[in-house]
């Protein structure tokens, strides 16, 4: 959408003729406001199941990788942290974090906590 403005206040002489673009300047949405990501404040029982089932998927590589002979720090590590099943609820969907209320907070509300391994606490958590 274009629209031609006359500006001739500033110049007597003459006459000139600007032509602007309109729709670029006017935001659908105020600048102001700020749209935050919504975190459901439980982990429904959907993704739980998936929790659960992405924890023996690791533990079955971990056992996979230790039965095909491979020795590495990083298998030594892994085999160090404890399995699914020996793990409590708590532990499986809540992470440890000082500065919440309880200093527990929901595992879905920790960035990339797919990615990560989040099975060890501090001790006494």
């Amino acid at each position: 959408m274009w629209r031609s403005i006359i500006v001739g206040a500033q110049l007597p002489d003459a006459l000139v003729d600007v032509t602007i673009r309109t729709d670029l300047h006017q935001p659908h949405v105020s600048t102001e406001l700020v749209i935050y990501r919504k975190i459901p404040s439980r982990l429904s029982s959907t993704r739980k199941a998936n929790v659960r089932k992405r924890l023996r998927e690791v533990d079955s590589v971990i056992q996979a990788v230790k039965e095909s002979g491979v020795q590495c720090r990083a298998l030594q590590k892994a085999l160090e942290l404890p399995t699914e099943a020996e793990m409590d609820p708590k532990d499986k969907y809540f992470v440890f974090s000082a500065r919440s209320k309880g200093y527990r907070k929901g595992i879905h509300k920790v960035p990339h906590f797919t990615k990560v391994t989040h099975r060890v606490n501090p001790k006494g958590f």
